[in-house]
């Protein structure tokens, strides 16, 4: 057998541990990963504009937030496993921890205010 053919069959033999997924990524529902992937990319758009016009590199925000720049790379590309904790700390870096804030009040939304026109229990309990 020539040299060359058994490094070849030996690389195709070898078997490699499975990457685990991120625990984020476990808990994204196998029918939505399209939805989220899509969100995640817009979201990673818009933080990666806001950063650009702040004038800052994604080094200068990393320091700034407190993260790595593997972790603004990521985010910028639309990784959903990055944590909220390192979103909310880049938004407040770009200046817009309040929107992001906003975008979570349930009175922001005519939906959320007819809701809380009801009686809002404090926990949801199923019998």
């Amino acid at each position: 057998m020539p040299k060359g053919a058994a490094l070849s069959s030996m690389v195709q033999t070898r078997s490699y541990p499975r990457r685990t997924p991120s625990r984020a990524a476990k808990h994204i529902p196998p029918e939505q990963p399209t939805l989220y992937a899509k969100s995640s990319e817009r979201i990673g758009d818009h933080l990666s504009t806001w950063r650009r016009i702040e004038g800052i590199t994604a080094r200068e925000l990393a320091e700034r937030a407190g993260v790595s720049v593997d972790t603004i790379r990521r985010l910028e590309h639309g990784d959903p496993s990055v944590g909220l904790g390192k979103v909310l700390a880049v938004s407040r870096v770009v200046g817009i921890l309040s929107q992001v804030e906003e975008s979570f009040d349930p009175a922001s939304t005519e939906r959320g205010r007819l809701r809380l026109q009801e009686s809002v229990p404090k926990r949801v309990r199923r019998s």
